[in-house]
């Protein structure tokens, strides 16, 4: 399932608010009227879930850590899907 389909699913599914982090705002998602925030700790305090959906590379391995991210979150849990 693309994230463009889970955010349609959730949004007529469930009463969540949706939110994406990066750098840029991305045309699909700005469609779907899902709001953009660009700053890392923002966005984790504003999360019970992330889901991160980037191939696991050298670059990307521990980019989301307990310390920086999870810690931040409203309830902090971690669950690889690896």
């Amino acid at each position: 399932m693309s994230t463009l389909s889970l955010s349609r699913l959730l949004r007529q599914g469930f009463d969540c608010e949706l939110l994406y982090f990066g750098r840029h705002e991305k045309e699909p998602m700005k469609e779907l009227g899902v709001p953009l925030v660009t700053d890392l700790d923002e966005f984790a305090r504003r999360c019970d879930v992330i889901t991160v959906n980037v191939p696991l590379t050298d670059k990307t391995r521990g980019m989301v850590n307990k310390e920086d991210v999870i810690g931040k979150m409203k309830k902090a849990r971690t669950k690889p899907c690896l």
